[in-house]
């Protein structure tokens, strides 16, 4: 939910940037992927916007994880 060129220079492996102000239109392709979506930004605004908008398109298993930063900690533990 970053420029590109933010996303390039830091993410989650295996993570997808969608633009904040693309996420409406691209919910189907969202729901496409038929698992949990975790959404992280590097402002926790985005990240809950990104959530509401799909929980808003019917998506159940969406979920909020705020800065990105905080979650590639997370991830880089397990």
């Amino acid at each position: 939910m970053r420029p590109a060129g933010a996303f390039d220079q830091g993410k989650i492996p295996g993570s997808i940037n969608i633009p904040v102000d693309r996420i409406a239109i691209n919910a189907e392709r969202i729901k496409s992927i038929h698992r949990p979506v975790i959404f992280c930004a590097a402002y926790n605004i985005h990240s809950s916007t990104a959530t509401r908008i799909m929980k808003e398109k019917g998506l159940k298993k969406v979920y909020d994880a705020g800065n990105w930063e905080k979650v590639l900690r997370i991830v880089n533990t397990l």
